[in-house]
Formats: C-alpha cells, sequence, structure tokens
C-alpha cells in the first residue's frame, strides 16, 4: 500500500468489524468525469493532493497561488462532492481523492 501511496487501512468496530481498504485509481478519469463540477483551482488541487497526500494547506496554498482561505472553501466543496476526505487528524492525517 505504502508503494502506491495509499493511505493505511481503516479498522473500525461498532458490533461488526469493519475494515476499508483503498486501491489506487487513475485521477485522470476521475477529473475527467467531474471537470464540469471542478474549477481548475479544485482539478490542480486534487492533482497535488493525490500526488503527496500529507501536503499541507500552506503547501497547496504556494503551489497553487491561492489564499489558505480559499484553499479550505474548495477542500469544503470537493468534502460535499465526495471527491475528497480527511483520514486522521490535521497534525498526522492524510488526504484521500476517493471520487463519486
Amino acid at each position: 500500500m505504502r508503494e502506491e501511496n495509499l493511505p493505511e487501512p481503516e479498522f473500525n468496530y461498532n458490533g461488526i468489524f469493519v475494515v476499508t481498504l483503498y486501491r489506487p485509481f487513475n485521477i485522470d478519469k476521475l477529473i475527467e468525469k467531474e471537470k464540469n463540477n471542478l474549477s481548475d483551482k479544485q482539478i490542480q488541487l486534487l492533482q497535488l493532493v493525490h500526488k503527496k497526500p500529507s501536503i499541507t494547506i500552506s503547501d497547496l496554498s504556494t503551489q497553487i497561488g491561492i489564499s489558505n482561505t480559499a484553499i479550505d472553501k474548495n477542500i469544503k466543496k470537493l468534502k460535499e462532492l465526495n471527491i475528497l476526505k480527511r483520514v486522521g487528524n490535521d497534525r498526522e492525517g492524510n488526504w484521500v481523492v476517493v471520487g463519486r
């Protein structure tokens, strides 16, 4: 899983034991499918997060060229579209491009 830059499996127990595994996918296919719903900045954000899941808001801001607040708004929109999620806490977690 690490070779593919995928997050670690998630283990949950809520009366039943559940393991969530992540598989690699083609980010370009996702972007092509969702391009009508995404801005250019959101596409850049997805590409950067896919390449480096541990990337920080500050790094995203610098590389895309927009403010941290604008990054937060774009992340919120991508989460609402169920394209992006955060696994783990803010300090040690990773971003996961999940698609729909």
